[in-house]
Parts: C-alpha cells; structure tokens; sequence
C-alpha cells in the first residue's frame, strides 16, 4: 500500500519508472526476443519469495516492446504460507504504453514519459543516447559482464545494477536493506521473424490512468492527437539539449544541471502523470477510514488497483495502527499531489515531495 500511494509520485519525478520497465528503451539491433528468469527474496518479518519468466519482442530498433511476465509469489507468515500467481503483459508502442492484467482482465493505458526524452537527446545511435541519458541520471559505468556469449557494459543507476548490450539491458540486479530482485536473459534471439501477431493485446477492456473506460474505436485518434503533444514535448526537450551543449563551450555543467533541464522540459507531462493519481488517493483514504475488518480493506486495495493498475499484495493484517500508518500514507501523498499542481519548476516538485 506504502508503493501505491507513492508509485507516481516518486518514479515519475525521480526516474524511477524510466529504468528496468522497458520504458527508456530504444536499441541498436532492430528486432528480437529474450527469455529472462526472474527472481526475488526478502526476510524481514515476512518471508517473500517470486519466481517466474520474463519475454520481451521488439522490433522497429525498440519502438514496440512487447513485455509478458509470468510470476509466481510465496509469502509466510510463521508458519502460513500465501501464493500468488501474476500475469501481466505490457506493450510499448512509442509514445503510448498498454499494461494487461490477466488477474483483473483490465488493459490500462498510458503516456510513456520517457519517449520525448530519448527520442529529443539524437545521439549517432540509441545505445549511446542511453548512455547520455543513464549518466544524466547519475549512473556509473562499472565494468563488463559475458551474457550467453554477448558482452554487455554494467551499468550502476537508481540503486540497481544492469547490465546492457547495444541498448538492451540483459541483466538487472539490485539489493535493498533485505530484498534482492535479480532478472537475467536465459535465451536470446536477434534473428526471429517479428510479426503484427507478436504485440496482440488480449481482449479485455481497456482504461485510463483514472480508471476511465476508453472507447477502443476511439484509440487511434487518441494516439495520433497524443503524439502532437508528445511531438511538442520532443521540440521544448531538443531546445533544451542545444541549449546545455552551447553552454557547455564556454560553462562545463554538471550531470545534475543537465538533468535538471531535461526534468524541467518533461515537467507538464510529469504533472499530468502525477495528478491522475490524486482521485485514487482520495477514494483510498475515504474507502479504508469505513474498513473495520481485514476483508473490507483488501476490498479497498483491490479497488484502487483495478483504478490505478498498480497491483498491490493483500493485507495480511489490520488494526487500529495499521489503519492509522496507512491512512497517514495516503494523507501524505494527498498532500504532496495539491503541493505538485501548484508547483513551477523541478525545484519545487522536489520540495513537494520532502512532505510525502
């Protein structure tokens, strides 16, 4: 619950939501698909434990990914022990990205925040405006690593490790106090035929960020009014790329200073990414003030799931201070959303996020 009150709010100002998701990805081979394991643990009161596989498709140099996970999460308790089985399916189609959850049978729709980005940076290939853009974000070059016979440039970024061959991360490791998540390429394949059938999303309904059901007839006209917009993203970001590279002739600056530009010019998008978030918040905060029993708040969280697609693991316990730690969650992201509508610049949107 502590990440869905927060998941907006802090990846998409911070990156977060760029890096390990396939959001930032634009590549140097032109189609393919990889098989990757998956697999995560934590000890700390609770034992968790994921297992499952990962396939990627792309094509178009990275301009359609396809994302199928399949994974399985052990929880225990003591001695009880909880599975769950998620299935979720995300399809980047460039400036747009479709997430299926088979478990709610919804599709949510959304802007990829990181397309103007790379597509506004122009380097002489993608792998290098992935470079540009991972030490912009204060990532480290650390070394190198054999991957099933391709090598591949480690890379230290956000707190994890990945490791990435011609644009394409084929692994991706990071260790926090208890949790290690680790995804590594099992098999790969740049030679496969991609087809139109590859990237099918299944038959479910799709949505908005706020929960709106979208008229699929109508999707094509979204895209094309939304690509205007990202189009106009991509302009203010080119500016601001010109703009660093000139200064820099005469004023070195630093990565945080060129980051700080890229930010400002992504700003509008941010926001509106950010504020979509604020009726979820508010429905969670009345819903599970009412919620008196464990029961009833999962009912809670599963409602703002299926409005956020963020899906969150079940309570597993609920009394008067968890209610009151969670509430206080939610109030906190409440606030910090009234604080980032009013917000002008980078600057302030992280003085508004010092109060969530």
């Amino acid at each position: 619950m502590k990440n869905l009150v927060k998941i907006s709010i802090v990846f998409v100002c911070f990156g977060g939501i760029l890096f390990g998701s396939g959001l930032m990805q634009k590549y140097d081979i032109k189609q393919g698909e990889i098989f990757y394991s998956v697999k995560s643990s934590s000890i700390n009161g609770i034992e968790y434990n994921t297992t499952g596989q990962k396939r990627v498709v792309f094509d178009k140099y990275g301009e359609r990914i396809l994302t199928d996970e399949n994974i399985t999460m052990k929880h225990t308790i003591l001695d009880n022990t909880t599975t769950e089985h998620n299935h979720l399916l995300s399809y980047l189609k460039e400036s747009i990205v479709y997430i299926a959850d088979f478990k709610t049978q919804k599709v949510q729709r959304m802007q990829n925040p990181a397309y103007a980005m790379m597509s506004a940076i122009g380097e002489s290939n993608s792998s290098q405006s992935l470079e540009a853009m991972m030490s912009m974000m204060g990532g480290k070059r650390v070394g190198s690593e054999i991957i099933l016979g391709y090598s591949c440039d480690s890379w230290e970024v956000l707190g994890a490790r990945q490791c990435i061959y011609k644009g394409i991360v084929l692994k991706i490791e990071s260790q926090d106090k208890d949790m290690h998540h680790i995804e590594l390429a099992i098999k790969i394949d740049f030679d496969k035929n991609i087809s139109k059938a590859d990237f099918a999303l299944p038959d479910f309904d799709i949505y908005d960020m706020v929960g709106n059901k979208l008229d699929k007839s109508r999707l094509e006209q979204m895209d094309i009014a939304e690509a205007i917009e990202v189009a106009k993203s991509i302009k203010s970001i080119s500016l601001t790329v010109k703009d660093t590279h000139n200064h820099t002739k005469d004023h070195q600056l630093s990565p945080d200073d060129m980051k700080r530009g890229m930010m400002e010019s992504l700003l509008p998008m941010m926001k509106k990414e950010i504020v979509a978030q604020e009726s979820i918040m508010k429905f969670g905060k009345e819903c599970l003030s009412k919620a008196d029993t464990i029961k009833e708040a999962n009912a809670c969280s599963h409602k703002m799931t299926d409005m956020g697609g963020e899906r969150e693991d079940d309570f597993v316990e609920w009394n008067k201070e968890m209610k009151k730690e969670i509430l206080g969650y939610i109030e906190d992201g409440i606030t910090g959303i009234e604080c980032i509508k009013k917000a002008n610049n980078i600057d302030a949107v992280q003085m508004c996020m010092k109060e969530v």
